[in-house]
């Protein structure tokens, strides 16, 4: 009864303070080929502060060729990423950039149930892509501000990031499919407070990249086969090389649980970070990758540049036939002694064996 008085406080509150406004009315065409950037900043330009909005994305692939800035006060919805489709047909245009003029403490916005489509939208992830050409504006959601929730989209086809949060707190990422993007998700420049959950990530060169940022919680994704062609090829020395599936730059007090990890070179990264802890996540090496990639060991972790204070526990790696290595740990020559290590299985007798006498290892746990 509790429940349900408050969904039904939550369904007055969105019919009875939020005015709904949809995108078609004001002269929108969803058929991929009429631009509509004036009309959604037609539309945004009559929005009053003091108001909350919805826009409405009813089905059709809605071409946009121009940034999109929501203000803080207007979320933005679709009926289903099946068939509400944002297209962008540049490399210079972020979809949308939700700002804070100043922090609101009480109000979210959101951007749920929609498809947005990079101009990589379509191509093969695993083609030739010339990484020379600089492609930074090229994301699929830039998240400058606070609170937000961005909930069942599919992110496909940006060369920069699908999704990118920049000094941004207190967000939820909730079931989404993001793929064939350079980052699947970035964030950086000292962002937190942010959760990411039951989504998919597929085909990006890094699935998620976290740099000088902190309270990142990452849960209960699938974190699959992520190695495509935004960046040059795998470079063991070089972090933000092909091929990974989470990476942590100067990143500290991060959580990971309950992930499954498949098919990338390096599955998690540790450079320059600290307390972070991974826990109850699941590694599949597999012998189905390509031949190109089944010839260079799938790595657990990476620790780099004096990375201190990690624990690892409670994980389970699992490989498809005896002959795959189940598990490899690489370390730079920094000393790695604070961090703790503890697997499921007989991987720490494993790895005591072979680290037996290098003070510099993690401390293994039983």
């Amino acid at each position: 009864m509790k429940k349900l008085f408050i969904l039904l406080i939550f369904f007055f509150y969105d019919f009875a303070f939020c005015k709904v406004i949809n995108i078609k009315d004001f002269g929108a065409i969803g058929d991929g080929i009429f631009d509509n950037s004036n009309i959604f900043n037609s539309v945004l330009k009559n929005i009053k502060n003091n108001e909350t909005y919805k826009i409405i994305i009813p089905e059709g692939t809605f071409l946009i060729s121009n940034t999109i800035e929501l203000p803080e006060n207007v979320s933005i919805e679709g009926l289903d990423p099946t068939i509400s489709i944002i297209k962008i047909n540049t490399k210079n245009t972020a979809f949308t950039i939700l700002k804070n003029k100043e922090v609101n403490f009480y109000q979210y916005k959101f951007i749920r149930n929609l498809s947005i489509r990079g101009p990589e939208y379509g191509i093969n992830p695993f083609s030739w892509k010339d990484t020379r050409i600089a492609a930074d504006k090229s994301v699929g959601i830039k998240v400058l501000g606070y609170r937000n929730r961005i909930e069942n989209c599919e992110i496909d086809g940006f060369s920069n990031a699908g999704i990118q949060l920049t000094s941004s707190y207190y967000n939820f990422i909730n079931k989404c499919f993001i793929k064939n993007n350079k980052y699947g998700i970035q964030i950086n420049e000292i962002s937190t407070s942010t959760y990411i959950s039951g989504s998919e990530f597929r085909f990006n060169s890094i699935a998620l990249l976290i740099k000088n940022s902190y309270s990142i919680y990452i849960t209960d994704n699938i974190i699959e086969a992520n190695f495509s062609n935004f960046i040059d090829d795998h470079n063991p020395d070089n972090s933000l090389s092909n091929g990974k599936a989470i990476v942590f730059l100067n990143s500290n007090n991060n959580y990971v649980e309950r992930n499954y990890f498949e098919e990338q070179y390096y599955n998690v990264v540790l450079d320059q970070s600290n307390n972070n802890i991974f826990t109850s996540n699941f590694f599949a090496v597999s012998g189905k990758m390509p031949e190109n990639i089944r010839k260079k060991n799938q790595v657990t972790f990476v620790f780099k540049n004096n990375s201190s204070y990690n624990t690892i526990r409670d994980n389970t790696i699992e490989t498809t036939s005896p002959d795959i290595q189940k598990t490899e740990i690489i370390f730079d020559n920094s000393d790695f002694s604070t961090n703790s290590i503890n697997f499921n299985g007989d991987i720490n007798s494993r790895l005591k064996k072979s680290w037996q006498n290098d003070s510099k290892k993690p401390l293994l746990k039983n």
